[in-house]
C-alpha cells in the first residue's frame, strides 16, 4: 500500500499508514483484526476465503499532508 501511496505524482515519502477496518451499518458485519495480520508491512488475509474491498472510496479514503 505505502508503495501505491508513495507513486502518485507529487507525494514525495509515507511515513505513517493507518488500514481500519469499519464494519456495521453500511459495511459487513463481519471485523477483521487488521493489525494482528499485518507482518513485515504485508496485510494477510484470514485462512477462510475473504475479499479486502474500499466500500466507499471517496469517503473512506482519507490522507493528511504535513
Amino acid at each position: 500500500m505505502e508503495l501505491i501511496i508513495a507513486n502518485v505524482d507529487g507525494v514525495s515519502s509515507v511515513t505513517k499508514l493507518k488500514i481500519v477496518n469499519k464494519c456495521g451499518g453500511q459495511y459487513s458485519p463481519n471485523s477483521y483484526n487488521i493489525e494482528a495480520a499485518i507482518k513485515d508491512k504485508i496485510l494477510y488475509p484470514s485462512l477462510d476465503p475473504s475479499v479486502f474491498e474500499v466500500k466507499f472510496p471517496d469517503s473512506d479514503i482519507k490522507g493528511r499532508a504535513r
